[in-house]
């Protein structure tokens, strides 16, 4: 029972991706933030995005080159999510998702999205913040459920589990790649984003989309 309701927190949605010259990222927020579901189809569960395909977390490059440049959003409110860079791994971006200051967490569901055309996944790791999976205390899960949108998500294994994520707190670390050296959104679809506590209570946050330009 414990993990039916964890699955059921586990669905993803929205993205778009940005960045700045062949060996610096910057992460800027887009001219036009308006994103569109490329899918056509939610049919509110939060679990069928985890049924399909399980992104593989190995093979991914190792080398991690620095100097990278990070445009904020004007303004990151608390009870936010967000896109920043994080290095490079060879000829591909690390981009991590980043929430902040959110109370009181049972479980995370988020839609990452990006244009499949000018960017591909290399890999993404979500992060053992709500426990350790090992020992059955959390549930972490990853699926791009199809070219260019990603399902991320995250939940306790007990009821009345909750974490609260204190000031910025790293949610899940991608590795992204260019395929054309475009500037490309990165964004969150929101409608199938998810929080909630320990009540199941949704919590309300703002989701803050990105560019990146390599």
């Amino acid at each position: 029972m414990r993990r039916f309701l964890a699955g059921a927190v586990l669905m993803l949605t929205i993205g778009a991706v940005s960045g700045c010259d062949k060996k610096s990222l910057c992460v800027r927020p887009p001219a036009d933030p308006g994103t569109v579901d490329p899918g056509g189809v939610d049919n509110g569960s939060m679990s069928d995005a985890i049924t399909t395909d399980i992104v593989d977390l190995e093979g991914a490059p190792t080398e991690v080159f620095q100097g990278e440049t990070v445009v904020p959003a004007a303004y990151i409110p608390p009870a936010s999510f967000r896109f920043q860079g994080a290095g490079r791994e060879g000829d591909a971006f690390r981009v991590e998702v980043v929430a902040r200051d959110v109370k009181a967490v049972f479980g995370i569901a988020l839609r990452v999205e990006w244009d499949p055309a000018a960017l591909s996944l290399v890999s993404v790791v979500p992060a053992p913040i709500l426990g350790d999976e090992g020992a059955g205390e959390a549930v972490y899960k990853a699926a791009e459920v199809r070219p260019g949108s990603l399902a991320i998500g995250l939940a306790h294994l007990y009821y009345e589990a909750n974490t609260a994520l204190d000031g910025d707190v790293v949610v899940a670390t991608l590795v992204l790649k260019s395929l054309d050296g475009r500037a490309a959104n990165l964004s969150f679809y929101e409608p199938r984003c998810m929080l909630v506590d320990s009540t199941r209570t949704q919590i309300d946050v703002t989701y803050l989309p990105s560019v990146l330009v390599p």
